[in-house]
Protein backbone atom coordinates (compact mmCIF):
# COMPACT_ATOMS: atom_id res chain seq x y z
CA UNK A 1 0.00 0.00 0.00
CA UNK A 2 1.81 3.50 -1.43
CA UNK A 3 2.11 5.96 1.45
CA UNK A 4 0.18 9.00 1.33
CA UNK A 5 1.92 11.90 1.99
CA UNK A 6 -0.49 15.34 3.37
CA UNK A 7 0.63 17.16 -0.21
CA UNK A 8 -0.94 13.88 -1.78
CA UNK A 9 -3.42 14.64 0.11
CA UNK A 10 -4.23 18.13 -0.34
CA UNK A 11 -4.35 17.72 -3.76
CA UNK A 12 -6.74 14.93 -3.95
CA UNK A 13 -8.83 17.19 -1.65
CA UNK A 14 -8.24 20.06 -3.77
CA UNK A 15 -9.17 17.53 -7.05
CA UNK A 16 -12.24 15.48 -5.70
CA UNK A 17 -13.54 19.41 -4.69
CA UNK A 18 -12.89 20.28 -8.56
CA UNK A 19 -10.67 23.23 -7.24
CA UNK A 20 -8.02 21.48 -9.51
CA UNK A 21 -7.41 22.52 -12.18
CA UNK A 22 -10.45 25.41 -12.41
CA UNK A 23 -9.38 27.44 -9.92
CA UNK A 24 -6.22 26.47 -9.28
CA UNK A 25 -3.22 24.65 -11.23
CA UNK A 26 -2.70 21.08 -11.92
CA UNK A 27 1.24 21.42 -11.23
CA UNK A 28 0.31 23.62 -7.91
CA UNK A 29 2.23 21.96 -5.15
CA UNK A 30 0.84 23.56 -1.65
CA UNK A 31 4.55 24.48 0.52
CA UNK A 32 2.92 25.73 3.41
CA UNK A 33 0.14 24.13 5.61
CA UNK A 34 -2.59 26.08 6.16
CA UNK A 35 -4.28 25.52 9.92
CA UNK A 36 -7.88 27.19 10.40
CA UNK A 37 -10.13 27.36 13.45
CA UNK A 38 -13.45 29.01 13.67
CA UNK A 39 -15.64 28.97 17.07
CA UNK A 40 -16.06 26.34 18.62
CA UNK A 41 -12.92 24.63 17.43
CA UNK A 42 -14.28 24.02 14.55
CA UNK A 43 -11.00 23.12 11.91
CA UNK A 44 -11.31 23.85 8.38
CA UNK A 45 -10.01 20.38 7.31
CA UNK A 46 -10.10 20.16 3.32
CA UNK A 47 -13.65 20.05 2.38
CA UNK A 48 -15.49 18.94 5.97
CA UNK A 49 -18.73 20.49 6.27
CA UNK A 50 -18.91 22.93 8.98
CA UNK A 51 -22.03 25.18 10.39
CA UNK A 52 -22.54 28.59 9.62
CA UNK A 53 -23.25 29.88 13.14
CA UNK A 54 -19.42 28.90 13.38
CA UNK A 55 -18.39 31.10 10.77
CA UNK A 56 -20.34 34.42 11.74
CA UNK A 57 -16.91 36.06 13.04
CA UNK A 58 -13.42 35.37 11.38
CA UNK A 59 -11.29 32.39 12.12
CA UNK A 60 -7.82 32.25 13.61
CA UNK A 61 -5.31 30.91 10.97
CA UNK A 62 -1.70 30.11 11.69
CA UNK A 63 0.24 28.79 8.60
CA UNK A 64 3.85 27.12 8.18
CA UNK A 65 6.47 27.01 7.30
CA UNK A 66 6.23 30.41 7.08
CA UNK A 67 9.81 32.52 5.64
CA UNK A 68 10.04 34.88 8.44
CA UNK A 69 11.41 37.30 5.84
CA UNK A 70 8.34 37.18 3.28
CA UNK A 71 4.85 39.14 3.67
CA UNK A 72 1.88 37.06 2.43
CA UNK A 73 -1.35 37.49 1.37
CA UNK A 74 -4.56 35.42 2.66
CA UNK A 75 -8.06 35.18 0.72
CA UNK A 76 -11.19 33.61 1.47
CA UNK A 77 -13.55 33.21 -1.96
CA UNK A 78 -16.64 31.13 -2.54
CA UNK A 79 -16.90 30.00 -6.24
CA UNK A 80 -20.62 28.62 -5.74
CA UNK A 81 -22.52 32.21 -5.52
CA UNK A 82 -25.33 32.20 -5.35
CA UNK A 83 -25.08 28.46 -6.45
CA UNK A 84 -22.89 25.52 -7.54
CA UNK A 85 -25.04 25.17 -10.79
CA UNK A 86 -25.42 29.03 -11.51
CA UNK A 87 -22.30 30.33 -10.52
CA UNK A 88 -22.85 33.66 -12.04
CA UNK A 89 -21.83 35.75 -9.06
CA UNK A 90 -19.01 33.70 -9.05
CA UNK A 91 -16.52 34.14 -7.38
CA UNK A 92 -17.28 36.15 -4.50
CA UNK A 93 -15.12 37.78 -2.15
CA UNK A 94 -15.62 37.17 1.24
CA UNK A 95 -12.19 38.14 3.09
CA UNK A 96 -8.60 39.43 1.84
CA UNK A 97 -5.63 39.96 4.11
CA UNK A 98 -2.43 41.56 2.96
CA UNK A 99 0.92 42.16 4.73
CA UNK A 100 0.76 39.46 6.58
CA UNK A 101 4.74 39.06 8.25
CA UNK A 102 5.81 35.62 7.76
CA UNK A 103 7.57 36.91 11.59
CA UNK A 104 4.00 36.39 12.74
CA UNK A 105 2.40 33.46 10.77
CA UNK A 106 -0.94 34.21 12.32
CA UNK A 107 -4.02 35.79 11.16
CA UNK A 108 -7.22 36.76 12.95
CA UNK A 109 -10.03 38.89 13.26
CA UNK A 110 -8.06 42.03 14.60
CA UNK A 111 -5.99 42.03 11.53
CA UNK A 112 -5.37 45.16 10.82
CA UNK A 113 -4.40 44.42 6.74
CA UNK A 114 -7.93 43.73 5.55
CA UNK A 115 -7.91 45.01 2.33
CA UNK A 116 -11.50 43.42 2.09
CA UNK A 117 -13.13 42.62 5.52
CA UNK A 118 -14.68 39.34 6.58
CA UNK A 119 -17.82 39.02 5.12
CA UNK A 120 -19.57 35.52 6.89
CA UNK A 121 -20.50 32.80 4.55
CA UNK A 122 -24.25 33.16 3.84
CA UNK A 123 -25.21 30.86 1.02
CA UNK A 124 -28.67 31.20 -0.27
CA UNK A 125 -31.64 29.02 1.23
CA UNK A 126 -31.99 25.73 -1.25
CA UNK A 127 -28.44 26.47 -3.10
CA UNK A 128 -26.73 23.12 -1.55
CA UNK A 129 -23.54 22.84 -0.59
CA UNK A 130 -21.13 25.71 -0.77
CA UNK A 131 -17.11 25.36 -1.40
CA UNK A 132 -15.06 28.45 0.65
CA UNK A 133 -11.68 28.39 -0.24
CA UNK A 134 -8.96 29.99 2.02
CA UNK A 135 -5.97 30.94 -0.63
CA UNK A 136 -2.61 31.81 0.91
CA UNK A 137 -0.30 33.99 -1.02
CA UNK A 138 3.56 34.93 -0.65
CA UNK A 139 4.37 38.40 -1.40
CA UNK A 140 6.86 39.14 -4.28
CA UNK A 141 9.04 42.27 -2.80
CA UNK A 142 7.62 42.98 0.35
CA UNK A 143 4.58 44.84 1.15
CA UNK A 144 2.00 45.10 -1.45
CA UNK A 145 1.75 49.14 -2.17
CA UNK A 146 -2.02 49.64 -1.03
CA UNK A 147 -2.24 53.12 -2.60
CA UNK A 148 -1.88 51.31 -6.07
CA UNK A 149 -3.52 48.67 -5.11
CA UNK A 150 -7.48 48.46 -5.93
CA UNK A 151 -10.16 46.26 -5.43
CA UNK A 152 -13.93 46.56 -7.13
CA UNK A 153 -16.47 47.41 -4.54
CA UNK A 154 -18.59 44.75 -5.50
CA UNK A 155 -17.77 41.57 -3.97
CA UNK A 156 -19.38 39.55 -6.49
CA UNK A 157 -17.54 38.55 -9.73
CA UNK A 158 -13.90 39.28 -8.02
CA UNK A 159 -11.33 37.81 -10.22
CA UNK A 160 -9.00 36.82 -7.43
CA UNK A 161 -6.57 34.82 -9.77
CA UNK A 162 -6.06 38.67 -11.89
CA UNK A 163 -5.74 40.00 -8.49
CA UNK A 164 -2.69 37.67 -8.00
CA UNK A 165 -1.33 37.91 -10.70
CA UNK A 166 -1.36 41.96 -10.94
CA UNK A 167 0.40 42.37 -7.12
CA UNK A 168 2.70 39.03 -8.19
CA UNK A 169 1.52 36.93 -5.72
CA UNK A 170 2.52 33.13 -5.36
CA UNK A 171 0.24 30.42 -4.11
CA UNK A 172 1.43 28.51 -1.18
CA UNK A 173 -1.37 26.89 0.41
CA UNK A 174 -5.09 26.33 -0.18
CA UNK A 175 -7.60 25.11 2.65
CA UNK A 176 -11.55 24.93 2.10
CA UNK A 177 -15.04 23.95 4.00
CA UNK A 178 -18.01 23.54 2.59
CA UNK A 179 -21.65 24.91 4.24
CA UNK A 180 -25.38 25.49 3.19
CA UNK A 181 -27.90 27.18 4.76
Amino acid sequence: MPLLTSEMNIELALKKAHIIPKFIPENFSSTTLLEIKYANDQDVALGNELNLQDTINPPDIFFLPADESEFYTLMLIDPDAPSAQDNHYSPFRHWIVTDIPGSSSQINGNTSNQLSSYYKPSPPKGTGFHRYIFFLYKQKGGKLDINNTSIPESRAKFDFQQFAKDNQLTLVGVNFFKASS
